[in-house]
C-alpha cells in the first residue's frame, strides 16, 4: 500500500510539474508574472510574453527556472532567447457596420441612374485642346 501511494504521489507531482510549465497553463496575469513573463496590450488584447526554457534545461536540476517549456502559441525569437506570446483574453469581435434604412433610401435617390443613351452624346461633345497658352475648343 505504501509503494502505490508513493508512486501515485510521484506521478501526480511529475505531471503537475510538466503541465505547470506549459504555455496553456498560463491563463491570467498572475500566472504570467509567476512564469517570469511580461504582460502587454497588443491591438486591444492582453498578452503574456513568457520565456521559453530550452530543452537542455528541462531536467530536475533546473526546476527553479521560470518560464514555459512548450509553446503552442506564437514564438518570438529575440537576441536574449525565445519567448512565447500567449493571449490572456479573447480577441474582441468586430462590430458590424449598420446603416439606417433612411440613409440607404436617401443615397439611392441621390445617385443618378446611368442612361445608356447619354453616353454617346457625351462622347460627341467637342474636346478642348490645352497647350502652353491655355485651352480652346476644336472648330469643326
Amino acid at each position: 500500500m505504501g509503494k502505490t501511494r508513493t508512486a501515485l504521489v510521484a506521478t501526480v507531482f511529475t505531471a503537475s510539474a510538466l503541465f505547470s510549465s506549459a504555455s496553456f497553463a498560463i491563463g491570467s496575469e498572475g500566472d504570467c508574472l509567476a512564469a517570469d513573463g511580461i504582460t502587454m496590450d497588443l491591438q486591444g488584447v492582453k498578452h503574456c510574453m513568457a520565456p521559453i526554457i530550452a530543452e537542455e534545461f528541462h531536467g530536475e536540476e533546473y526546476s527553479e527556472l521560470k518560464g514555459v517549456k512548450a509553446c503552442k502559441f506564437t514564438v518570438r525569437k529575440t537576441s536574449i532567447g525565445d519567448y512565447c506570446l500567449i493571449p490572456l483574453e479573447a480577441k474582441p469581435a468586430k462590430a458590424a457596420m449598420v446603416t439606417p434604412a433612411a440613409d440607404v433610401v436617401a443615397s439611392a435617390i441621390e445617385t443618378p441612374a446611368l442612361d445608356p443613351m447619354a453616353a454617346p452624346a457625351a462622347a460627341e461633345a467637342p474636346k478642348k485642346k490645352c497647350g502652353l497658352f491655355g485651352c480652346r475648343k476644336d472648330k469643326e
